[in-house]
């Protein structure tokens, strides 16, 4: 058996200091018929107490450091609660480690984020592993715990997540992934949580299935994350054009008409994209595993011309300005001067993408630009108005924040520079 370092936080180095705890683990480890016959056979004919000591303590630490919730054996904080479990023969390694490591992390995940009971958080009143689960069997419990782990997820995916990036402007953002994490984190990490199978639990296989055929194509309305037609993906090998609820899933002809309206001119900037990236995907596709030659980038624009001819006809989102009336009103000439201004709300975009967006409470654009200048004078308001864009939104009762003009029944408001 492969031995670890044994650190402060391995309890073997506490227990061999007690000779009574020791002989007492040791002999549970003798009747354990739970510990993997490779591994007592690995620890020798001979072994001591002190190296069973080790090996029950290397095989809790290694189930512990791998949990939902991240790494549970670096503190030490069950040790001694697992050892006297296990001394009383009240769990075997099996328990300990198929059903108390998973417990165990749920528990912290719970404890460091404040959100147990007070009576939850004293740990030392569990008796045993089935009590700590009937606890954590509460349905508010169980619903902080799957927000955990999904965002445990997310954050993974992230740092695993691969991709060209197509198109990044103010309002749309587009991307070609090149692997599962990428897919992942599209589907859940910004605004709606999309069903796309490429991003599901169980999408590395459909990643693969589908990717092999031809690129897939993310792409979002940074503005309207939380609407299912924010978020868009689209597969010219099979057909699909989808938003993030996959309405009209088998109506491609009905879904190219529909991204032509929300997505003026985006596909034409994707076609664009492509043809610049060209080279870059093929050897990426290559490098990746997707495709042994690598993706034909100028067949996939040929399919997209063919197959979404609505969307790559419609047109240029540069010509999606705001109206005269409609700046009339974001900077607030429509209005008599010796009115109170209305207080409104502006979403301020960095056109470069570099700062996150911000919303300021202001009477009109110009107004805002102030406030912004002055609460924030070395981030976001530190940039050139030049750089920067505009746009009404409201109050989201979902959270968030919508659009006006969409809000309101109308056309959404485009964003527009001061």
């Amino acid at each position: 058996m492969k031995r670890t370092r044994l650190s402060e936080a391995n309890f073997a180095a506490k227990i061999i200091n007690d000779p009574k705890m020791t002989k007492m683990l040791a002999l549970a480890v003798k009747h354990d018929h739970t510990i993997p016959a490779n591994a007592i056979a690995a620890a020798g004919p001979k072994a001591s107490d002190q190296d069973l000591v080790k090996l029950w303590s290397d095989l809790i630490d290694r189930s512990l450091s791998n949990t939902d919730y991240g790494d549970m054996s670096r503190d030490g904080k069950f040790d001694a609660w697992l050892a006297k479990l296990y001394t009383n023969h009240v769990a075997d390694l099996e328990d300990i480690t198929g059903e108390g490591a998973p417990a165990l992390g749920a528990w912290k995940a719970l404890s460091v984020r404040g959100l147990l009971d007070p009576k939850d958080q004293d740990f030392n009143r569990f008796t045993s592993i089935d009590q700590l689960q009937k606890v954590l069997r509460k349905p508010a419990y169980r619903e902080a715990l799957e927000k955990i782990k999904d965002q445990a997820r997310v954050e993974k995916a992230k740092r695993d997540a691969k991709q060209v990036v197509l198109l990044n402007t103010p309002k749309y953002w587009a991307a070609i992934p090149l692997n599962y994490g990428s897919c992942y984190v599209f589907n859940n990490a910004d605004g709606i949580n999309a069903n796309f199978c490429t991003g599901s639990s169980s999408g590395e296989s459909w990643f693969q299935r589908y990717s092999g055929d031809g690129p897939i194509v993310d792409v979002l309305d940074k503005e309207n994350l939380d609407s299912p037609d924010g978020k868009w993906q689209f597969h010219t090998a099979t057909n699909q054009i989808v938003n993030a609820h996959q309405a009209d899933r088998h109506n491609m002809a009905r879904n190219d008409a529909k991204f032509a309206k929300l997505f003026p001119g985006v596909m034409k900037k994707i076609i664009e994209a492509l043809q610049a990236h060209s080279e870059e995907l093929k050897q990426d596709s290559i490098k990746m595993g997707i495709s042994r030659f690598g993706w034909n980038i100028a067949e996939e624009i040929e399919r997209i011309k063919k197959k979404f001819p609505e969307s790559v006809e419609s047109g240029d989102p540069e010509s999606n300005v705001a109206s005269e009336e409609e700046l009339d009103h974001l900077f607030g000439r429509d209005r008599n001067q010796d009115e109170e201004p209305e207080q409104n709300y502006y979403q301020v975009r960095d056109g470069q993408g570099e700062y996150a967006y911000q919303v300021v409470r202001a009477g009109d654009a110009l107004e805002a630009l102030h406030n912004l200048r002055e609460n924030d004078p070395d981030g976001l308001g530190s940039l050139p108005r030049e750089r920067l864009w505009f746009m009404q939104v409201v109050p989201n009762p979902n959270g968030g924040w919508l659009n006006a003009g969409a809000a309101n029944g109308g056309r959404p408001q485009p964003p527009a520079r001061v």
